[in-house]
């Protein structure tokens, strides 16, 4: 029995896979599998996306203009981004959370201030707002939340649909 074996290729590394082996027939799943893990690589990643971070908010009680960290798109690249976002936010006396998504897009032909446009849909309310600087970096702001020990998280990623 002749065995080929197909070459699989996950993120730019070729893998030879047997196609045969003996009892049992083990291959077909693990090919199966391994196709799907390279069609799910080649589809998640984006050069201007930004995997799920944490910022930990203890210290902005409240904060205004904070940069988020790793949260900034190439405005020579990136056309438009969508952020998904939650947020977590107590104190001693009280405890409030927020989850939503951000939309924006980049336009280099409006004046400054407006080169990005964002809309954000969010549940709950966290005392947190967003902005974009021109140069495609994302920051918050926070209101003060009464009670004492503040501290909170917010989480985040995001996918960047490059210009063309």
């Amino acid at each position: 029995m002749e065995c080929t074996i197909p070459n699989i290729t996950i993120q730019g590394t070729v893998i030879a896979f047997p196609n045969s082996g003996s009892s049992p027939d083990w291959s077909p799943a693990v090919i199966q599998f391994a196709e799907a893990v390279s069609n799910a690589l080649s589809t998640s990643t984006g050069p201007a996306d930004v995997a799920q971070q944490v910022l930990t908010l203890d210290s902005y009680n409240p904060g205004t203009n904070v940069l988020i960290p790793n949260l900034t798109f190439s405005t020579a690249l990136v056309r438009a981004a969508y952020i998904k976002y939650s947020v977590i936010r107590s104190t001693s006396s009280m405890t409030v959370a927020e989850a939503g998504n951000i939309m924006m897009v980049y336009n280099p032909s409006l004046g400054s201030g407006l080169k990005w446009e964002m809309d954000r849909n969010y549940v709950q309310d966290a005392s947190i707002t967003f902005s974009v600087s021109d140069t495609g970096q994302v920051q918050f702001s926070t209101g003060t939340l009464s009670g004492t020990g503040h501290t909170g998280t917010l989480t985040y990623s995001a996918q960047a649909l490059l210009q063309t």
